[in-house]
C-alpha cells in the first residue's frame, strides 16, 4: 500500500485522487455497521508510513477512492475546492494548520446531515 505515491494516483491541481483495491477506511472513521462517521478528524501520525496505516487497513472485498488534497493549495473555504466530489469516499488535507482544521470542522457542524468525511494532516508533502 503506498497512498502518497503518484505512480498510485491521478493528479490533479491541488490534490490527488486515489483508489486502493483490497482496503478500506480504518475502524475508527467508521460506526459498528461499518458506516463512515462523517465530520472532521485530525490523524496524530508524524510519518508517512504510519499515517497510511493510520487511514486505511486490509478488507480484501472493497476499495476505497478519496483524495489527497494539499490544503496550502485551497485558497478560501476547504468544502469549495474542486477535489470535493460525489464520488469520492473521503478526503485527506495534508498540511493543515490548527486554525483551518477548527474552521472546516465548524463549517461540516453546521451542516445537517454532515455531507463529508475530511482526515487532516500537518504533514508537508504528502499531497
Amino acid at each position: 500500500m503506498r497512498i502518497f505515491e503518484a505512480k498510485t494516483t491521478a493528479q490533479y491541481a491541488g490534490w490527488r485522487h486515489v483508489t486502493l483495491q483490497g482496503m478500506q477506511l480504518a475502524r475508527r472513521f467508521r460506526d459498528p455497521d461499518g458506516r463512515y462517521l462523517y465530520g472532521a478528524y485530525e490523524l496524530s501520525s508524524d510519518a508517512v508510513a504510519a499515517l497510511e496505516t493510520e487511514i486505511v487497513e486490509p478488507d480484501s472485498s472493497s476499495v476505497v477512492n478519496f483524495a489527497v488534497i494539499d490544503a496550502s493549495a485551497v485558497q478560501g473555504g476547504l468544502l469549495r475546492f474542486s477535489a470535493f466530489r460525489q464520488d469520492l469516499d473521503f478526503y485527506v488535507l495534508a498540511g493543515l494548520s490548527a486554525g483551518r482544521f477548527s474552521d472546516l470542522k465548524a463549517d461540516l457542524e453546521s451542516m445537517t446531515p454532515v455531507p463529508a468525511l475530511c482526515l487532516a494532516t500537518s504533514l508537508q508533502g504528502v499531497a
